[in-house]
């Protein structure tokens, strides 16, 4: 039976992240403007990221992609910061 990877990441714990937002930028590199994206988080998490013998552990916000796979922000391409929607009314660009 083939031997199965250790995880370089793992979620210690998670907790809910009403209100917030992952701010994404592509990263136009033809000329054209880049544009921004608010995506909603649904949690926090707290992931361990191991790295041969150091550990590091971070917050990070987890959100579902187009496809409804989970997505975790600080890890994206193009993440740039989160944001707390404190008006869900005003328009988000």
């Amino acid at each position: 039976m083939p031997k199965i990877k250790e995880a370089k990441r793992s979620m210690l714990h998670m907790m809910p992240a009403d209100g917030w937002m992952a701010v994404c930028t592509n990263d136009a590199k033809d000329g054209t403007p880049s544009v921004t994206t608010h995506v909603p988080l649904f949690a926090w998490a707290i992931v361990r990221d191991r790295n041969g013998k150091k550990a590091s552990t971070q917050v990070t916000g987890v959100f579902l992609d187009d496809a409804g796979q989970i997505g975790v922000a600080c890890w994206s391409k193009g993440f740039v910061r989160y944001e707390r929607i404190t008006d869900l009314e005003r328009p988000l660009g």
